[in-house]
C-alpha cells in the first residue's frame, strides 16, 4: 500500500494522511491541521475563552438531555 502525505497548516510539516481527521467539506476530505496541531489550537482557545466554553457546554447539555444521558450511561457501563 502506498502511504500518502499532506502538509499541515499548523506546523508546516509533511505528515501521513492518517494523522489528519476527516472533514467532509474539505476538497481532499481531510482537515487542514494534523490532530496534534488541532488539539493545541483548541486548548489555546479554551484557556483564552474558558467561561465561554463552560457556558457552551452547559447550554449543550441542557438542550440535548437525552443524548447526554445515554452518553453518560454508556460511559459508566464501559468503565
Amino acid at each position: 500500500m502506498i502511504e500518502m502525505f499532506k502538509k499541515c497548516t499548523g506546523c508546516k510539516r509533511k505528515k501521513s494522511i492518517s494523522l489528519f481527521s476527516k472533514r467532509t467539506r474539505a476538497s481532499d476530505g481531510l482537515d487542514s491541521y494534523c490532530r496534534t496541531c488541532k488539539k493545541k489550537t483548541y486548548e489555546n482557545w479554551y484557556y483564552q475563552n474558558q467561561e465561554k466554553a463552560i457556558l457552551y457546554s452547559k447550554k449543550y447539555r441542557l438542550n440535548h438531555k437525552e443524548h447526554y444521558k445515554e452518553y453518560k450511561k454508556k460511559e459508566h457501563e464501559a468503565g
